[in-house]
């Protein structure tokens, strides 16, 4: 084989998607769970698949690792398709939620099970083990038993033994959601800092919107089976493609509101100077879906001189969030207005008092009328 040869191939291999996912459905009886989806996921890459309970991407995951086959479509790892192709001939490693260790086995011996089971040369295996086990900092743990660690403990073995395979992909379903959120947290950091090193493809399956924005070099969110959205976590936090994404990373006000013919909107009694890209495909008189996120929205005793969307409405509590306060304010028409500051710029301001409320209209995003929140 040429030079050339060799390069054109290594080129493939580096743009073909190390998965890729062409109309696939799945049906539980008259259940459609996934509905039609298409993705490309890139080598390397750090994807999670974000959406609430029942939205289908548990099903997608135990698809793409081969424990449930589609109804129709294709899936296809580094350009073949697998479909009909068992688990233990994907290369493909996947860690549950319960982390399904041996009891009976050291950590050492736990990470060493697949590559026994391949038949891998006793020395390499040795070799593999250290290296699998200093990358999640377990070394010191390699002749311990599983009941005598702690629970991030175990999924830092459960990882290693994942890894240990050197795996195209490695498919990870909520493994976080056990931990206590201090470890969660800390894990979080940890598996992103895993990925980067060992370059292996993640697929992380969460209902945490805060844990996927940490995380992800990409986000897909699901709802019924679908794709709303694809796009890294800055897309999808400031420029949510739907009502139902901006809901879903975290957008706690929305208003129903109609166009008028200067482009500002009216609802909730409240008028809304919508900036003029966000209002562009609209008309006069269309009704729409407004959103607005709590960190844009200001609060303060007095009414704000500055040129801005505002509104006035009594300050129905507050909670302290340790670095920010967040406050509930009951508009002209009922409607709850969430706002939420850093605790430095807290407004000095009563449960009951008179308060306003004000932010720019660029931080309004726009959604057609009926859009789901």
């Amino acid at each position: 084989m040429t030079t050339s040869t060799i390069a054109a191939a290594e080129t493939t291999a580096a743009t073909v998607p190390v998965i890729s996912l062409h109309g696939v459905v799945k049906e539980f009886g008259d259940h459609r769970a996934v509905d039609g989806v298409d993705l490309d996921i890139a080598r390397g890459e750090f994807l999670s698949l974000l959406g609430p309970s029942g939205c289908g991407k548990t099903t997608l995951l135990r698809m793409i690792g081969g424990f449930e086959e589609p109804d129709a479509g294709d899936i296809r790892l580094a350009g073949d398709s697998v479909v009909g192709v068992p688990p233990h001939r994907r290369t493909v490693n996947t860690v549950f939620q319960a982390y399904a260790l041996f009891p009976h086995m050291s950590v050492a011996q736990n990470v060493a099970y697949g590559l026994r089971q391949r038949r891998t040369p006793r020395g390499e295996i040795a070799s593999r083990v250290k290296e699998a086990l200093r990358l999640v900092r377990m070394e010191e743990f390699a002749d311990r038993q599983p009941r005598k660690l702690s629970g991030g403990q175990q999924q830092r073995v459960a990882i290693a033994r994942a890894i240990v395979n050197r795996p195209d992909v490695l498919l990870l379903d909520e493994p976080l959601s056990a931990l206590d959120r201090q470890l969660r947290e800390r894990m979080q950091v940890e598996l992103k800092l895993l990925q980067r090193e060992v370059g292996i493809t993640f697929v992380f399956v969460t209902h945490d919107q805060a844990e996927a924005l940490v995380m992800s070099d990409r986000i897909v969110v699901m709802n019924a089976g679908r794709i709303e959205q694809v796009g890294t976590p800055q897309e999808v936090y400031q420029r949510p493609g739907s009502a139902f994404v901006a809901s879903f990373v975290g957008t706690e006000n929305f208003a129903d509101v109609v166009l008028g013919p200067d482009g500002v909107a009216e609802g909730c009694g409240a008028r809304f100077a919508v900036s003029p890209d966000q209002v562009a495909p609209y008309t006069a008189g269309d009704s729409l879906r407004l959103a607005l996120r709590a960190e844009s929205v200001r609060v303060s005793a007095a009414e704000p001189a500055q040129p801005a969307d505002k509104v006035a409405g009594r300050l129905a509590g507050t909670s302290f969030l340790g670095g920010e306060i967040q406050y509930v304010v009951i508009g002209p028409d009922g409607t709850e207005l969430f706002a939420r500051t850093p605790l430095r710029d807290a407004a000095d301001v009563q449960a009951g008092d008179t308060v306003w409320c004000s932010w720019d209209p660029e931080a309004v995003l726009v959604f057609p009328a009926g859009a789901g929140s």
